[in-house]
């Protein structure tokens, strides 16, 4: 694996963990704050919706006393036989407050009349034995003992709540006796607090507390100790945000628990947010990468290969003195390249030294008096010769290039053969007699010094000989 795919992959990596780790910790601090601004929302649509509540059962007393003062309704009350209830009450007035039930009682708490809203036909119609059952359990509806007396809250009738308020009837003269009272009805889908949670966009649910409250809204009962007016918002389950309300009877307890719930936008929205911030974070890392790729390729890349082509340039050249590294600087690379030039410096130094030891030995070669071979201790491959020794065998420099030792050596000492040689000591010089053959054919005795020495790196064979005078210089062969 090449160093560019190493740094691409790591970097690639790093960049990766980099964005999964944002992605992850934008997404859950995004929806924290989602989750916090979501309940605050939701709270304060709780509270407004509560506001609501009580403002419209206000408006609603409001309209009952507006009836109650209304000299028709007194009328009503007087002379029964002379009237009905749409000529008792505003029917106008009744269908535009969306009341869905209306009843009067004189002051002995006998209901004079009781209609209501029939959502079919669209028209008032006798009331129904629930609703009758409902008044008739108890006079508070029905008698008022003082003029200030108000009578308000919610039930539930036949599993569908209503918002109910009593008003008495007061008298013509201030001082006089009260007259009996008014009682209106809105129905739990005609009022403005269900129309205002469903444009909110909220889904209503409510138990009445005698009922088995589901667990959540027990929970919540519970913990505010049955208050009247009590809320809270919760988050309910992963998706989810409640919030509940304890609404009033007639009786001044607790008569209905509320939960309002819609689904929890933070996540999504946490979510799309963390997509937004992945993307941005993805594209501004990708054109960092493609920066720190070109910047790489230009600081270490280009420096790198040419650092690698000039080191293979050595092989090739012919001339070591023409070697060099050219790459330069103060980070790694640089110290490479400084390394190699010192070993290159070195290596020019000791060539330097070899061929000043060469030349030195080839002079001494030449202008020895001795004749003098050296050759190679594996292959005994004549390397080179002295002028005394070319004379001496009657050869040319030329014709012995490729010769061997054994070719110019029948015998050497007490060897066997000139192969014995490899066995030799090293840096001992061992004086030896041996017989040379000429060019010519004569063999002649010599005494000969033999070693090994080193030249450089390599080792060699040095053979120094002399042809002893005693040798006959015209004979073919020894005796």
């Amino acid at each position: 694996m090449s160093i560019r795919l190493k740094i691409t992959a790591l970097i690639t990596f790093i960049f990766l963990g980099l964005t999964g780790s944002i992605f992850i910790v934008t997404q859950r601090q995004v929806e924290r704050s989602f989750n916090s601004f979501e309940l605050d929302v939701v709270n304060n649509i709780s509270s407004m919706l509560k506001e609501a509540y009580d403002n419209e059962l206000s408006a609603l007393v409001r309209y009952a006393e507006e009836i109650a003062r209304a000299g028709r309704t007194r009328t009503f009350i007087d002379d029964t036989d002379t009237a009905d209830a749409y000529t008792g009450l505003d029917t106008a007035g009744i269908l535009k407050q969306r009341v869905s039930f209306f009843a009067i009682s004189n002051a002995g708490g006998d209901i004079l009349t009781a209609r209501e809203m029939d959502s079919q036909a669209d028209l008032f119609v006798d009331a129904s034995a629930a609703m009758m059952d409902f008044i008739r359990q108890d006079n508070r509806l029905r008698v008022h003992h003082h003029t200030g007396s108000v009578v308000k809250g919610v039930t539930v009738i036949q599993d569908l709540p209503f918002m109910i308020v009593s008003v008495p009837v007061l008298p013509e003269k201030e001082g006089g006796l009260i007259r009996g009272a008014v009682i209106l009805g809105r129905a739990w889908k005609e009022s403005e607090f269900v129309q205002l949670t469903k444009n909110n966009g909220m889904t209503l649910f409510h138990q009445r507390p005698e009922d088995r409250l589901v667990s959540d809204m027990q929970a919540f009962f519970q913990a505010t100790n049955n208050q009247i007016g009590a809320s809270e918002t919760t988050l309910s389950g992963v998706n989810g945000i409640s919030t509940y309300i304890t609404l009033a009877d007639i009786y001044d307890t607790p008569g209905l628990v509320v939960r309002l719930s819609r689904r929890k936008q933070a996540a999504a929205a946490a979510y799309a947010c963390a997509v937004d911030i992945l993307t941005v974070t993805f594209i501004t890392g990708a054109v960092l990468f493609i920066i720190t790729l070109a910047f790489l390729e230009v600081t270490v890349q280009q420096r790198l290969r040419k650092l690698v082509n000039e080191v293979k340039e050595l092989k090739t050249r012919e001339r070591l003195s023409e070697a060099e590294i050219t790459v330069r600087g103060r980070d790694e690379i640089g110290k490479i390249a400084h390394g190699l030039r010192f070993v290159i410096d070195a290596m020019k130094t000791n060539r330097y030294r070899w061929m000043r030891a060469e030349k030195r030995l080839q002079e001494l070669l030449e202008f020895s008096p001795m004749a003098t071979i050296l050759a190679k201790p594996d292959s005994h491959k004549l390397y080179r010769v002295n002028d005394a020794a070319t004379r001496t065998l009657g050869y040319s420099k030329k014709e012995l290039t490729g010769k061997k030792l054994d070719h110019i050596f029948q015998s050497l000492g007490d060897k066997d053969s000139v192969a014995d040689l490899d066995h030799l000591p090293e840096d001992t010089i061992q004086k030896m007699d041996g017989v040379i053959t000429c060019r010519d054919g004569r063999r002649l005795a010599v005494t000969a010094r033999v070693g090994l020495i080193k030249q450089a790196d390599d080792d060699l064979v040095l053979v120094t000989f002399m042809v002893n005078t005693a040798t006959p210089q015209d004979g073919n062969s020894l005796p």
